[in-house]
């Protein structure tokens, strides 16, 4: 269903690719619904590495989980690096089909 602004949706899905090593061969989704749209990203870092997860601050919506010195990366609700090692890099929005319709959302993955 259609969420409410500030509101997240998480998906995950089995994904052998080198690149979801990190996550246990997961790759998690992330739905952020905004005023107007929704900002689907990954939950990893641009560089497919640690994972990222959900803050519940509404400026800063995704963190990095590894809180230690070197990574702490911030991602605002446009997706962009805040804060960390990510700072300025952009989160990777996966090849996806949204559709609204009378009030329910569906999220296509491709």
């Amino acid at each position: 269903s259609e969420l409410k602004s500030g509101d997240v949706s998480v998906i995950a899905r089995p994904n052998n690719k080198a690149d979801y090593a990190a996550t246990g061969q997961t790759q998690f989704i992330a739905a952020l619904r905004r005023d107007k749209d929704y900002l689907i990203v990954e939950l990893t870092y641009p560089h497919k590495g640690k994972a990222l997860g959900l803050t519940g601050d509404p400026k800063v919506p995704f963190a990095c989980t590894d809180r230690g010195r070197y990574h702490s990366s911030e991602f605002d609700s446009n997706g962009l690096g805040v804060a960390g090692k990510s700072s300025g890099d952009q989160m990777i929005v996966p090849e996806h089909k949204l559709t609204k319709s009378t009030g329910k959302v569906i999220l296509e993955i491709l």
